[in-house]
């Protein structure tokens, strides 16, 4: 069990997540703090909320589907669950930081 590797799209799918999740609290922190961007991104689909989840979901599937095509990429469970945590708390500080200010 030590030597267990995930398969190259289930890596590259949780390698898809942590970058997704940074780049959810950016754009979170971009359409709350300018509001400019906000009414751009809300004039592209009537809502920002929409434009948001749009934007997010192709970019999680368009990022696993690059990544496990780029490259054979075989992570350790561990190191992966790690990963995803770790972007997780790092997007959570982002708009915890934002909401503050």
């Amino acid at each position: 069990m030590k030597g267990t590797r995930l398969g190259r799209f289930a890596s590259s799918f949780g390698l898809a997540l942590a970058l997704t999740s940074i780049a959810t609290a950016v754009l979170v922190s971009a359409v709350k703090t300018h509001a400019p961007f906000r009414g751009w991104v809300a004039r592209m689909t009537g809502d920002h909320v929409t434009m948001h989840a749009l934007f997010i979901a192709l970019l999680f599937v368009l990022l696993g589907l690059v990544l496990g095509l780029m490259y054979d990429w075989q992570i350790r469970p561990r190191v992966l669950a790690v990963l995803i945590v770790v972007s997780l708390l790092v997007s959570a500080v982002i708009v915890a930081i934002v909401t503050m200010v």
